[in-house]
């Protein structure tokens, strides 16, 4: 049973941009019978590599009809450096078994069971024999930046450490007063954080403004954890868009290669 579950079924070849890249998507066990679609771009060679997991943020909508995420511009800067970058969707997403649940505004509540919904991924691609299970790294975009600093609460001392791309989840419905909601899931998160962790906004993030990611900053932050959270210039007519337009790397890739020293991980391009 367990061999079919991990049966790549897709397995592409990708070469443009200057980037070489192997293409799989397979299932991953969640638990006895639920699996989660997942997307990993993997470096030519034997390994073992770094890892970077990947967590993707949310559409408006149904969960279910949201396409599998394959984040180009971020996992191809990472490949090229030899990493693997994994990409679960989690569960109720795409075609990733369950149910996605929201919990009003609990934000707490919402962010951990999202990042239980990661725990599985990340487990398993440790224990692969082309994968370097003391080198793994958890970047988030959008939603799944919120998902990324949870699960560094939840699961202490599995990751290196933790990115979030303009991290944060906008419930504006329900009556719910998100900002203030957010921040309580965000000292929550901080209270328990043993992970060194970087966050990246641009300036005219149309969701996250800089006085909200400040707010959310100040409540995490703990002394004795460096993290870091660093407000680009804007970017086009959107800054939250900056993560998923290739015109956005060069702004954003400094402050990582720095943040990936501070980890004593490498950074240069092998390919």
């Amino acid at each position: 049973m367990l061999k079919y579950l991990i049966t790549v079924y897709t397995l592409l070849t990708l070469s443009f941009s200057a980037w070489a890249a192997r293409e799989e998507v397979i299932r991953v066990p969640y638990d006895w019978n639920w699996t989660l679609e997942t997307t990993i771009f993997k470096p030519y060679g034997e390994g073992p590599f770094p890892l970077v997991i990947l967590n993707h943020g949310k559409e408006f909508g149904d969960a279910r009809l949201q396409k599998r995420y394959r984040g180009y511009p971020i996992a191809r800067e990472f490949t090229k450096r030899g990493y693997m970058v994994a990409m679960p969707m989690r569960l109720g997403f795409s075609k990733s078994d369950g149910v996605y649940k929201q919990y009003g505004c609990d934000m707490v509540k919402d962010g951990y069971i999202q990042a239980e919904s990661v725990a599985p991924a990340v487990d398993f691609f440790k224990k692969r024999a082309d994968v370097d299970p003391n080198r793994v790294v958890m970047i988030g975009y959008s939603y799944g930046g919120v998902v990324s600093v949870a699960y560094a609460a939840a699961y202490p001392n599995t990751v290196r450490g933790v990115i979030s791309f303009a991290g944060g989840f906008k419930k504006i419905s329900g009556g719910c007063i998100w900002d203030i909601e957010l921040s309580k899931a965000y000292a929550e998160f901080g209270s328990k954080n043993k992970t060194p962790q970087l966050w990246i906004y641009a300036n005219n993030d149309s969701l996250f403004s800089p006085a909200m990611v400040e707010r959310m900053y100040r409540s995490f932050r703990q002394p004795n954890i460096p993290t870091r959270a660093v407000i680009l210039d804007d970017f086009e007519d959107d800054g939250h868009k900056l993560f998923e337009d290739p015109d956005g790397v060069s702004l954003w890739l400094p402050e990582v290669e720095n943040f990936f020293k501070t980890l004593n991980l490498p950074f240069s391009i092998t390919q």
